[in-house]
């Protein structure tokens, strides 16, 4: 397997360990915390829809089968990472077309794996920075097929109902000394969801 296929394992790492990483976080307290690029929590879709095409970014749009109460959005550049932005995509999900959640994804495969821990560190450091101590979640490494991954997350829960996760994988070719580091930024209301059930 080469790099380039590193690079395209790497994104089905983070989805499916975020999706361990929040299930398994539960809610604990409601939060301030607002999403990114001028977001509301429970808005409709529109605002996300014209950021993105203000931006140049490509869009898909995805109704999971299972469950058509949720719309996931992904605005991103086929480029290697969009410049103005310093991120490689940005996932909007909503439930009954309420922002719940939004995943800001960052990785450039130019950069050396230190270069990435780097940017990493820097992310973690300004969220501690205004919101205090992040907790220790996932951990976990795996081998497989001569490459090796680990994957680290860590949150914050600044008030009740809302949460913080900075969630981080590492890919390394064993054989060729070689690795791949990502990692993303995911902000999520669980209120929003526990709210329109209400309604």
């Amino acid at each position: 397997m080469s790099l380039r296929y590193m690079s395209k394992l790497i994104p089905t790492l983070l989805l499916s360990s975020s999706l361990f990483v929040l299930s398994a976080l539960g809610v604990e307290a409601q939060s301030l915390l607002s999403p990114p690029y001028g977001q509301q929590w429970a808005e409709t879709p529109d605002r996300f829809l014209r950021w993105a095409e203000s931006q140049d970014l490509d869009i898909e749009i995805t109704s999971p089968a299972e469950n058509r109460a949720k719309r996931y959005i992904r605005a991103y550049s086929k480029k290697l990472g969009n410049q103005k932005l310093g991120v490689h995509s940005i996932e909007a999900r909503y439930h009954h077309s309420q922002l719940y959640e939004v995943t800001v994804d960052y990785f450039d495969p130019r950069l050396s794996s230190a270069a990435a821990k780097t940017k990493h560190i820097e992310a973690k450091r300004a969220i501690v920075s205004q919101y205090g101590t992040m907790k220790p979640g996932e951990k976990r490494n795996s081998e497989k097929d001569g490459y090796k991954t680990e994957v680290v997350s860590y949150h914050i829960e600044p008030i009740g109902g809302l949460m913080l996760v900075i969630l981080s994988t590492e890919v390394t070719d064993l054989l060729r000394k070689k690795s791949l580091f990502r990692f993303s930024l995911i902000y999520r209301n669980e209120n929003v969801i526990v709210n329109s059930r209400r309604q």
